[in-house]
């Protein structure tokens, strides 16, 4: 057997359907797992670490204003100028 049938026969092993949909089954499978995993713990950690997580939402809250204060100013002065 010629080293290019053996390269084919080993492309075509890992290029079936049923290889590739086991694959991609258990890379499924496995991505579910870790995101319920890392859900579990930021779901603990923002339950540990409570009062900063609200000082934390409140700033974000806080930028989020001043940005849209911003925009609206800007957005105002472009309509004036017009």
């Amino acid at each position: 057997m010629r080293k290019t049938d053996e390269y084919n026969t080993l492309i075509w092993k890992f290029t079936k359907k049923e290889n590739l949909r086991k694959k991609m089954d258990k890379m499924g499978i496995i991505s579910v797992i870790i995101g319920l995993v890392l859900c579990a713990v930021g779901v603990y950690a923002i339950w540990i670490f409570i009062p900063e997580v609200i000082i934390a939402v409140k700033g974000s809250i806080g930028i989020a204003a001043v940005i849209i204060g911003l925009l609206f100013l800007i957005f105002g002065l472009l309509i004036v100028n017009d």
